[in-house]
């Protein structure tokens, strides 16, 4: 492994990791461990579990995760089906962005989240619950395979409630959604939050791109999108 952290339990779901008050411009991985927490630490790449049968309960508080630390590919990636919680934290500049994929947690809890300057939506496909409270979603520009959203591409059956958040001048790639992208049997709630400036690159719009700040895209799954009180402003130019 090239990880300059890394730790994993001798079974399944035992032992604990927990990072505090540290830097680490390299990729962490918690493996398989029942407890994975992160405080006050700027970290490079973090990886949770590695398949779909890891159990480890994550929580990460008042941290940053930056692309910028190092020259090496970005991201946080999170297999488990324990409960994720992430607040206070801002992830920023990275290549993948935030995954959640293989294995599906319990509940997903993206509180005081800053997702700033990525590469890739915080995407789901696993058929999770996932809860967005008071988080900013800003400048993400999609370069993910076959193009998407900027900054949340909600598939494969998952639930997600967003509450007074914001989504500013995020750019999609993709033909539909240029912040987010509702697809695939998944079903989003949108209260209270505020779109502004969000917007599709000029190689996506020129095929005629639709759903600059949401995209839907159904299929013979049920999927669903409901938005109350919320605000949604053009950009102040389009892509030509």
């Amino acid at each position: 492994s090239d990880s300059q952290v890394w730790a994993d339990g001798f079974a399944n779901g035992t032992g604990t990791l927990e990072i505090r008050a540290s830097e680490i411009r390299a990729y962490t991985a918690c493996g398989r461990v029942a407890f994975c927490r992160i405080s006050d630490s700027r970290i490079l790449r973090l990886q949770v579990g590695d398949a779909d049968d890891a159990v480890t309960r994550v929580e990460i508080s008042r941290s940053d995760f930056d692309g910028t630390l190092a020259s090496d590919d970005s991201a946080v990636n999170i297999q488990t089906n324990g409960e994720v919680l992430i607040e206070d934290t801002t992830i920023q500049n990275t290549d993948g962005g935030l995954l959640f994929s293989a294995a599906a947690p319990t509940q997903i809890t993206l509180d005081r989240l800053r997702y700033l300057n990525n590469a890739a939506p915080v995407s789901t496909y696993v058929a999770a619950s996932v809860t967005v409270l008071d988080s900013e979603f800003r400048s993400n520009l999609s370069d993910i395979f076959n193009g998407g959203p900027g900054a949340i591409l909600a598939t494969a059956g998952s639930n997600w409630d967003i509450f007074t958040s914001s989504f500013i001048n995020n750019r999609g790639e993709g033909d539909v959604g240029g912040a987010i992208l509702v697809e695939e049997g998944a079903a989003m709630s949108v209260v209270n939050s505020t779109f502004s400036g969000n917007t599709f690159t000029v190689e996506a719009a020129a095929p005629g791109a639709r759903g600059a700040a949401i995209g839907y895209r159904s299929n013979a799954g049920i999927t669903s999108l409901s938005l109350r009180h919320v605000t949604i402003a053009a950009p102040a130019a389009l892509p030509v």
